[in-house]
């Protein structure tokens, strides 16, 4: 009798184990992959965020991540920089970052100076955020509040989830971050131990809530060229709440 509970109590840590890769496997290394796209899209090169004080914003991601300097100048009434932008007489300057895997480019533009300020809400509509991930020696959570993030989520640390703890918060401008470490048994399948140990935080997306997902998605497949790997439904759940501080 005792053979059998252990024999089956193996089998179902093998399932439930199986279960479990599965599903990291399928969240972290997910088919296809922008590799497999029909189109001549190889990848995404960086998120760019529009700022009013330049200096500002760049010490802070700095701070932050560790990201160096890798550009930066100023275009006053250049042409091209008109068309691309729609705008006459333009005038900006621009800082680009270097992080691990993307750049991050942070520009100013003159006839936005007197704009005003609002925190982007979690529930969109929009792009919402920039998620960046870290190894567990080196928290996100931990760099970015002492660059001085404006923390959202409840509570004085981040949320524990399944192999990842999550913090929204906001930079200097009220641009919305997410913070997302992962554990010691998720690093190795995501990026591989020693990279993820020797490198910045990371960026890993940018989130874009919408009303309406099934067209959106449509039009991004379409776009792109490649099916989405994951469609799911989250919630009621206490967890989400903490993490947004929505109830």
């Amino acid at each position: 009798m005792i053979k059998k509970i252990l024999y089956t109590s193996v089998v179902l840590l093998i399932i439930l184990g199986g279960a479990l890769v599965y599903y990291i496997h399928g969240r972290l290394e997910p088919t296809p992959r922008i590799s497999s796209s029909t189109t001549s899209i190889i990848g995404f090169n960086h998120i760019g965020i529009s700022v009013k004080n330049l200096d500002k914003m760049v010490q802070f991601y700095q701070e932050a991540t560790g990201y160096e300097i890798i550009d930066r100048y100023g275009l006053s009434n250049d042409i091209r920089a008109n068309k691309l932008y729609g705008q006459d007489s333009l005038v900006l300057n621009k800082v680009i970052l270097k992080g691990p895997n993307m750049l991050l480019e942070l520009i100013s533009f003159d006839h936005k100076q007197t704009a005003s300020i609002e925190k982007m809400k979690p529930e969109g509509p929009g792009m919402t955020h920039t998620c960046y991930q870290s190894h567990p020696d080196r928290p996100t959570y931990d760099s970015f509040s002492e660059a001085g993030i404006d923390m959202l989520t409840r509570g004085s640390e981040p949320v524990e989830g399944l192999g990842v703890s999550y913090a929204y918060g906001y930079d200097p401008e009220g641009n919305m971050i997410e913070l997302e470490e992962m554990s010691w048994k998720l690093i190795p399948l995501l990026t591989g131990n020693r990279w993820a140990k020797e490198n910045a935080p990371w960026m890993t997306q940018v989130a874009l809530i919408s009303h309406d997902v099934a067209a959106l998605t449509a039009y991004y497949e379409e776009v792109l060229g490649i099916k989405p790997y994951r469609v799911n439904s989250y919630g009621p759940s206490e967890t989400l709440d903490a993490i947004v501080d929505i109830d």
